[in-house]
């Protein structure tokens, strides 16, 4: 994982919290609203070196124009997250 110190940038995302090789927390804010990413490492069933992977996103809205911009975007909340948290994992 990339960024596992709080406070360290993983490219517009800012490390909340991590635990190498079980969870990473980012979040990022602007006037609208904070996200937050979070994803969580577990063995995959059988065990060996595989993991299955949880990804969680919150969005807390910093004021009335939050559930605007947000109702904007959520036809499209699955790319835009999953382009952030791929280029944040990319990131060094």
């Amino acid at each position: 994982m990339t960024g596992l110190a709080p406070g360290s940038p993983a490219s517009f995302f800012t490390v909340r919290h991590a635990e190498e090789e079980h969870v990473w927390v980012v979040a990022a804010t602007d006037k609208h609203l904070e996200a937050t990413l979070a994803v969580v490492a577990e063995p995959a069933p059988g065990g060996g070196v595989r993991r299955r992977f949880h990804v969680v996103t919150l969005v807390h809205y910093r004021n009335w124009a939050g559930p605007v911009y947000f109702n904007v975007i959520r036809p499209f909340h699955h790319l835009v997250v999953g382009g952030m948290a791929r280029t944040a994992a990319k990131a060094r």
